[in-house]
C-alpha cells in the first residue's frame, strides 16, 4: 500500500504513522523520517511553492520505485505546500518491511 499527499493544512505525523504502521499486519520494520521547520534566526515562516502537474505524480513514482527497489510492504508519503511556521513538520516518509533492513535501506 502506497499512500501519497500533498497537503496544505498542519498535519500530526504520530496521527498518519499509527493507522500506516496498523495497515501492514506481519511486518519486521518501519523506518520514518520527519522533517520540520527549523526556527531562530529570524525564521517568522517558509512558503514552499509547487508546479501541480509534476509533484504529486513524481512523489508517486518515487514512492513505487522505493516499494520496488527495498522490497516494502508499503510507504507513507506525506509533503506540506503552502506557509508553514517553525516547529511544523514538512515531510513524513514512512517504510515498512517484511525486516528491517529494507525500511531501513529505503
Amino acid at each position: 500500500m502506497r499512500d501519497v499527499r500533498l497537503l496544505r493544512e498542519p498535519f500530526v505525523p504520530g496521527a498518519l504513522i499509527g493507522p500506516f504502521t496498523n495497515s501492514h499486519p506481519g511486518l519486521g520494520g518501519v523506518c520514518t523520517f520527519v522533517g520540520e521547520v527549523r526556527g531562530g534566526e529570524g525564521v517568522e515562516a517558509l512558503e514552499l511553492s509547487h508546479y501541480e502537474p509534476l509533484t504529486l505524480p513524481g512523489m508517486e513514482e518515487l514512492a513505487e520505485r522505493a516499494c520496488d527497489r527495498f522490497g516494502l510492504m508499503g510507504m507513507l508519503m506525506v509533503h506540506r505546500v503552502g506557509m508553514l511556521r517553525p516547529g511544523e513538520p514538512i515531510v513524513c516518509v514512512s517504510a515498512a518491511a517484511l525486516h528491517r533492513r529494507g525500511a531501513i535501506d529505503a
